[in-house]
């Protein structure tokens, strides 16, 4: 069955005309012109608010992917009717209402998302996953704006791991990277990877005063806590490593505090001197020791 978008909807003259605009694809290897493109006719689209909502959804199954980015345009207004279209809806069109609301920039959009993560069937799932990770970059750019940061940040934290590679890619930036360290820390074990993967590749960095991003990976992986413990302890005791990178995993199991400190201790009884005086280090007592 194609559903609800078969409805009556009065449309104002203008939405008609911009549906059709939606409607006619270009010839192949034709670019739309500047007016007829996707972010122009969307922001007109959004200019109608409410008026452009059910038009939208009536002929969303005929429009695809356009429709999609049109109704993500309009954003708030078309929120609601976005959530209760979700419910019941065939999967061509869920997948194409999941999408408008990643591609909206909405916080509101989180709820109705994750909500989705939890769909029987495994489309629904991936297209709520990729969705939610679209949405976290937007608010990832957010974590250096001061007014916005805190918003950002929380925003984050309800997205969850869906949002830990985005965040993670914020490490690189010192603009952002100590906030988006933070974060990672909120998110938990789905951040481990991400902040290892910048951790290992800063870290073996050879610049002549290292990356910094190294830095805020570690602070990153400290605040995770228990599940960085192997990773980090992989990196102390692996001798291909450089030996910077494993005294910075040391110094990052020392700031998660009684959560390393048995594995630390157990540290200070390998063979390697050089892993020893990290542990000794890390716990904060003589480095020196043999």
């Amino acid at each position: 069955m194609p559903g609800r978008p078969t409805r009556e909807t009065h449309a104002p003259p203008e939405v008609e005309r911009l549906l059709r605009q939606l409607r006619r694809r270009p010839r192949r290897g034709v670019r739309r012109s500047p007016s007829a493109s996707l972010a122009h006719v969307g922001a007109q689209l959004a200019g109608f608010g409410e008026a452009a909502v059910a038009p939208l959804l009536a002929q969303l199954d005929e429009l695809g992917d356009p429709g999609a980015v049109a109704l993500a345009a309009v954003g708030r207004p078309a929120l609601p009717a976005i959530v209760r279209e979700l419910e019941g809806a065939p999967p061509r069109r869920r997948a194409l209402l999941i999408h408008a609301l990643g591609m909206s920039g909405l916080a509101e959009a989180v709820a109705p998302l994750r909500a989705q993560l939890a769909n029987a069937d495994a489309d629904t799932r991936r297209a709520a996953g990729l969705a939610l990770e679209r949405l976290a970059k937007g608010f990832v750019r957010d974590l250096g704006d001061g007014t916005r940061r805190e918003q950002a940040m929380l925003v984050l934290e309800r997205i969850g791991a869906p949002a830990a590679w985005p965040v993670g890619d914020a490490l690189r930036d010192p603009r952002r990277g100590l906030v988006a360290a933070r974060v990672m820390g909120r998110i938990g074990a789905a951040a481990v990877e991400p902040a290892m993967t910048v951790f290992l590749q800063s870290g073996r960095s050879l610049a002549p005063h290292g990356d910094p991003a190294a830095t805020y990976a570690a602070e990153a992986l400290a605040q995770i806590g228990e599940p960085a413990l192997d990773p980090l302890l992989a990196v102390l005791y692996d001798r291909r490593e450089r030996p910077p990178l494993r005294g910075a995993a040391a110094r990052a199991l020392g700031e998660m505090g009684d959560i390393a400190e048995a594995r630390l201790r157990e540290a200070l009884l390998v063979n390697e001197a050089f892993v020893r005086r990290c542990a000794a280090a890390a716990l904060g007592e003589d480095a020196s020791v043999e």
